[in-house]
């Protein structure tokens, strides 16, 4: 969850132009992630439903979430203004691709079995 959750920190800050660099004297970057972490805690406690569905809940985000970091994940990686000379290879993107491909098909089918 906290790899999750650095990523939609990268992305998020990226998109409106901040630093979003992990450095210590990166205010912006540690607030950002507390939030990314501590709203949903704080959250948690005032659903008001049983533990299990709780637990369903939070795989259901998780299948959801996986695709967005990989294309996250893809977007940055692709980026030479952020890796440098670093960018990924075709054989690495085809990887990615396929990766983001299957985890698209599993959050559809499980969406389609779920309220199909």
């Amino acid at each position: 969850m906290v790899s999750v959750a650095m990523l939609m920190v990268y992305f998020c800050l990226d998109i409106v132009g901040k630093n979003w660099k992990y450095t210590k004297d990166n205010k912006i970057f540690r607030w950002t992630l507390g939030l990314w972490i501590a709203v949903p805690a704080f959250l948690s406690p005032f659903w008001q439903l049983p533990a299990i569905i709780k637990n369903i809940l939070a795989m259901a985000g998780n299948l959801v979430l996986t695709p967005i970091a990989i294309f996250i994940l893809m977007y940055f990686i692709n980026k030479s203004k952020y890796v440098k000379e670093y960018t990924a290879s075709i054989t690495r993107n085809i990887i990615l691709a396929l990766t983001l491909l299957f985890a698209l098909f599993v959050t559809v089918y499980q969406a389609i079995l779920m309220f199909g």
